[in-house]
């Protein structure tokens, strides 16, 4: 059995303990797999109690130091990313727009504020990256200079700062694309694939004859969601059909909620009223606060699936949730996020790595 180093004894407290002894794991290099000292060993040779003792081993068991085996003891972590987990991580999270700060922080802001928190329990420091760094080179080359690793929305990434960022021997990671990207940088991607299949059999199950694509019109985001669900209905469910997506640009500062309400008041002047799938919860919102005024009834007069989830997050225009939709995965996409990180600073590769995560899961509520 391995033996941490005995220090002069005073009284450590339960942080100061688990930094101890991390680091001497660490300076000395024990490998994964060994065995350490018995928590009360460990608090005799701290002078310490062993509730000390234990909830600092807690603490480098939550940080992936240390791993127990019940009834065996515990032993050093074979996977050695933990040994990376104190550095500077530069994060640049989606900005968002100015008036719609409530909507940013409960919907798309709150992946990043979940992801933020991830890398901070994880113990990376975080160097929080603004608007500036994107086309100001001088002061991104800085950023690169001090920091171990990048977080970077899609938002960040464009032609200007591109070949500056290639040309660094920097981790980059890109956060929460809509689909794999052309970008030579480690990507994190949503993958709706069996979602939508989800979708498109609920929608045969209900005995529906033809089915509204409906989003923004130019946005990335919107074209790949377009595209993979006509994809899925075309391939599982061809007897369905479907129409010409109907879409508008987006508007100035909106999410796609005022789009929706457009779309909503072009449905109902449809003669056929088909069922609907918005590829955005945010767009259904604007598109069911027009049916409701109308008078429709959602799930008999109208069907609707969505994509997202975003009433289960707080968001919720009405009285209660009642979008139908396909949950995206932002939980399991932060946790694979904090993955990769760990992955590759433990081990720098030239090699793109591309982690796809299941978007699954199909909520159904009482608009289909």
């Amino acid at each position: 059995m391995h033996k941490v180093q005995t220090i002069e004894k005073k009284m450590l407290r339960v942080p100061e303990l688990a930094d101890l002894l991390r680091g001497i794991i660490e300076k000395e290099q024990i490998p994964g797999g060994a065995p350490i000292d018995s928590t009360r060993k460990l608090a005799d040779r701290y002078g310490v109690s062993p509730v000390t003792a234990n909830r600092a081993i807690n603490e480098l068991v939550e940080q992936q130091v240390l791993y127990r085996v019940p009834g065996k003891g515990t032993f050093v972590s074979k996977n050695r990313s933990w040994r990376n987990s104190k550095a500077r991580i530069g994060f640049y999270p989606y900005q968002g727009y100015k008036h719609h700060t409530k909507d940013y922080y409960l919907g798309i802001g709150f992946f990043y504020q979940t992801l933020g928190n991830l890398l901070k329990q994880n113990g990376y420091h975080l160097s929080m990256i603004s608007g500036i760094e994107k086309n100001d080179l001088a002061i991104l080359r800085q950023t690169l200079e001090s920091t171990d690793a990048l977080m970077l929305n899609k938002d960040f990434i464009n032609s200007t700062n591109t070949p500056l960022l290639c040309s660094y021997p920097r981790q980059i990671i890109m956060v929460d694309s809509s689909s794999v990207s052309d970008k030579p940088f480690h990507q994190v991607v949503p993958d709706p694939f069996r979602g939508f299949r989800k979708a498109a059999d609920h929608f045969a199950a209900l005995g529906v004859k033809k089915v509204q694509i409906m989003g923004v019109a130019d946005t990335e985001t919107h074209q790949s969601r377009r595209k993979s669900i006509r994809q899925v209905m075309q391939i599982f469910h061809p007897g369905i059909a479907l129409p010409e997506d109907m879409t508008h640009n987006q508007l100035p500062e909106d999410f796609g909620q005022g789009c929706g309400r457009i779309l909503g008041r072009r449905y109902l002047e449809l003669p056929d009223r088909p069922a609907i799938f918005s590829v955005c919860d945010y767009v259904s919102f604007g598109i069911m606060e027009v049916l409701l005024d109308a008078g429709l009834k959602p799930g008999k007069d109208f069907k609707l699936i969505s994509y997202n989830n975003l009433e289960a997050g707080g968001i919720c225009p009405f009285d209660k949730p009642l979008l139908t939709t396909v949950e995206y995965p932002y939980q399991q996409l932060g946790n694979e996020l904090i993955k990769l990180l760990g992955e590759v600073l433990a081990a720098p590769t030239d090699n793109i790595r591309i982690v796809r995560v299941p978007a699954d899961k199909l909520i159904i509520r009482s608009t289909a």
